[in-house]
């Protein structure tokens, strides 16, 4: 007997696809660059875009029962989460290059509002099943472990200043540690956990996800809490670095250990130029199974 809340929520998706997937599918047809639409900002990605969505919608969801489509409530919610992460990610792509004709003073083409439209519609569709099945989004973890970590986190850049404040020898300062990159800030992070965390793990394999496995960079194997860890560079900002997190993020999920993902941005450049944004874009891929948190320390 299926939960009355998952049937609801199959339902719902029934009733979206078929109010909405004929004109979905209208559009991606005809607002191609060969039907006098040319070669736009990212023009390809917008195309695919499209068609990921519709073709998610056509291919995976449109029979939406239990057991024929999927073969439990369980796999159910999963595929709903991950469609919901591939939304997100068609989102931000279209805002980006509504961004850049924004800049440029110039209207965006139609395929890219039109994605732009598709994705947030479908987006809010499948957020709204999902809560339908009452899987309400938890990011907070016990307050201690929560205070320490977070506390940790936010610091790291004041550390790194004072590990650069060495006493002299012979008027030569000592050697310090350097933060250049990625591992720099990973061996400081590692010494600082290990302060109000007994049991720290590195670079365990994730389950495999889309053709491939990941290390991740942190485990908090008592705490289920993983830190993802990345250092801002030229060409890696708003745009890779949201990209790169989405894909880790879906990763991380997959993984028994990981109730919590934290997010680590180290960013002493500030190449990061909208913070909020990418905050709240990345926390909001939360599900009752992986709560996120991000933190940017600059």
């Amino acid at each position: 007997m299926i939960d009355p809340k998952v049937e609801n929520s199959l339902k719902y998706i029934k009733t979206f696809i078929n109010t909405n997937y004929p004109e979905f599918l209208e559009e991606m047809t005809e607002l191609q660059p060969h039907k006098g639409y040319g070669n736009f900002e990212q023009s390809a990605e917008v195309v695919q875009g499209m068609r990921n969505i519709v073709h998610g919608l056509s291919d995976v969801f449109a029979g939406a029962s239990i057991p024929e489509n999927f073969a439990s409530p369980n796999d159910y919610s999963q595929q709903v989460e991950l469609f919901k992460i591939l939304l997100n990610k068609e989102k931000l792509l279209a805002e980006r290059v509504i961004e850049y004709y924004g800049k440029k003073e110039l209207s965006s083409p139609a395929p890219v509002t039109a994605l732009w439209s598709m994705s947030r519609k479908t987006l809010s569709a499948f957020e709204y099943a999902y809560e339908l099945m009452e899987l309400k989004t938890s990011t907070e973890i016990k307050d201690d472990t929560h205070y320490s970590l977070k506390k940790i986190l936010t610091r790291f850049d004041k550390v790194v200043q004072q590990i650069k404040k060495r006493r002299m020898d012979g008027g030569t300062p000592r050697p310090t540690l350097e933060i250049s990159d990625e591992y720099d800030v990973q061996d400081l992070l590692r010494g600082l956990l290990c302060i109000s965390f007994d049991d720290v793990r590195e670079e365990e394999w994730t389950p495999s996800y889309a053709g491939g496995s990941k290390r991740m960079d942190f485990l908090l194997k008592k705490e289920k809490c993983v830190i993802e860890v990345k250092k801002t560079r030229v060409g890696l900002a708003d745009k890779k670095l949201g990209d790169e997190l989405i894909i880790d993020i879906a990763n991380y999920k997959k993984h028994a250990d990981c109730k919590y993902l934290y997010c680590f941005i180290y960013d002493p450049d500030k190449f990061v130029k909208n913070q909020k944004g990418l905050i709240n874009d990345l926390e909001e891929l939360s599900t009752e199974g992986c709560g996120i948190t991000v933190v940017i320390s600059c």
